[in-house]
């Protein structure tokens, strides 16, 4: 209990014996005399509990802020930086359809090589939305944190920052991937529907521009992996990764 609390107590126990006296004194003459010092009494006590609620309201108000602040952390730990470790299938995913597309680059035509490549990049149109959903939470969810005043811990806040922009820099490459992957499945389809090029459909035109931004890829997932490690190396508990400031 504060001082202020303290001296608020004495004075409102004070002054209801005081009115209590006031009614036994008065016992014996006119009624409306005590009814009057008891009205008074209550005014008084409810001015003083109209103070005590005013000097209140910010310790309340902060404490309110605090606890729905945190709430928006623990969420966006709970529902999205926890899917990104290293359980996570992003790169095996975009590596098993590198490897796909390699194996059919100078193939012929195979029945069974015809939706093999085309079903793999529908895979990975799923997995990449997937992330850039985790993104956009991740960037949603830290903005409205710091409305409320709550930033990452001073001793987080490289790790944290890093693991984000890693996180954009792993889809950015993936997009750029796909990219080159739907133009490569649009002329393979193309050739196999004209029986062009008939012993080599698939040439891999952009074989180059995907195996350079694989390899981006890895180093911007392997990013994301460290720095999520570093940021979460000493538990999740929210209030030491977040502080309110």
């Amino acid at each position: 209990m504060s001082r202020v609390e303290r001296i608020i107590r004495v004075i409102f126990v004070l002054f209801m014996a005081a009115i209590l006296g006031a009614i036994v004194y008065g016992h014996g003459g006119q009624s409306s005399e005590v009814s009057n010092w008891i009205i008074a009494g209550a005014n008084v006590v409810m001015a003083l509990a109209a103070v005590q609620a005013f000097r209140a309201a910010p310790k309340f108000l902060n404490e309110f802020f605090a606890k729905e602040g945190y709430r928006l952390v623990i969420e966006m730990i709970n529902e999205n930086i926890i899917h990104l470790g290293m359980d996570n299938e992003f790169t095996v995913k975009f590596h098993n359809a590198v490897v796909t597309y390699r194996s059919l680059i100078g193939t012929s035509y195979p029945p069974q090589n015809y939706d093999k490549f085309p079903d793999s990049v529908k895979e990975l149109n799923g997995t990449l939305a997937q992330h850039k959903e985790y993104l956009k939470n991740i960037r949603h969810l830290s903005f409205k944190i710091q409305t409320y005043s709550i930033y990452a811990s001073d001793k987080k806040k490289q790790s944290w920052t890093d693991m984000v922009l890693c996180l954009d820099g792993m889809i950015r490459e993936a997009e750029l991937i796909l990219h080159y992957f739907s133009l490569e499945t649009k002329n393979y389809y193309d050739n196999f529907a004209l029986t062009r090029d008939i012993f080599q459909p698939f040439k891999g035109e952009h074989s180059a521009h995907i195996e350079e931004h694989f390899k981006n890829l890895n180093t911007e997932w392997n990013g994301m992996v460290k720095n999520r490690y570093n940021f979460l190396s000493e538990g999740m508990d929210a209030r030491s990764l977040f502080v309110l400031k």
